[in-house]
């Protein structure tokens, strides 16, 4: 599993959730796409490890374009990659069933809000949500634009005019399957 983080460095303790992405097993490689060198902490001013591939840009590319550059350094068709928010911390069991559940090209699996995943009731929730294409993820359900996990060879690039918001709609809408997940280990 690869992991994509576009940041700003604005959430604290943020260097504490690039550690632990980067001292998780499952994870091969994490890419940070650094929107914003100049704000960059002093303690992660020399974030130096084997599985970083932290690309630093002139400008902020804004989240859309940032995904795409991650996903461009992706090699691997049937790599699992997981786009986060930089404020999200998945605990490695989470990552573990996530690069473990029986990929299909054209799955994307996204993460369910607090408020969605309450009527389950349970520890962990992976089931195939059923999306409509005719309704923006946004007035479906929270948080999908927050984590979102699928294969390299699912991944269609999200157009240059779409630089903010409606990325997750975007890759949503080319989805064969809709997965929502929730763990409640989840911060």
């Amino acid at each position: 599993m690869q992991v994509i983080i576009p940041t700003l460095w604005k959430p604290p303790g943020l260097s504490a959730v690039l550690d632990h992405y980067l001292q998780a097993d499952v994870v091969e490689r994490l890419i940070v796409i650094d929107n914003a060198p100049m704000a960059r902490p002093a303690e992660a001013l020399h974030l130096d490890h084997p599985k970083l591939l932290l690309l630093a840009q002139e400008r902020n590319l804004y989240v859309n374009p940032a995904w795409n550059l991650g996903m461009a350094q992706v090699i691997e068709p049937e790599t699992v990659v997981a786009i986060l928010n930089d404020d999200i911390l998945l605990p490695e069991s989470v990552l573990n069933r996530l690069q473990h559940h029986p990929w299909q090209a054209g799955d994307v699996i996204g993460l369910l809000s607090d408020s969605a995943a309450i009527s389950y009731a349970l520890p962990f929730v992976l089931e195939r949500f059923p999306y409509r294409p005719d309704l923006s993820i946004g007035q479906q359900v929270m948080g999908f634009g927050s984590a979102l996990v699928t294969q390299k060879i699912s991944y269609t690039p999200i157009p240059d005019a779409l630089q903010i918001w409606f990325g997750d709609d975007w890759l949503l809408r080319q989805a064969r399957y809709v997965y929502g997940f929730w763990d409640d280990s989840i911060e």
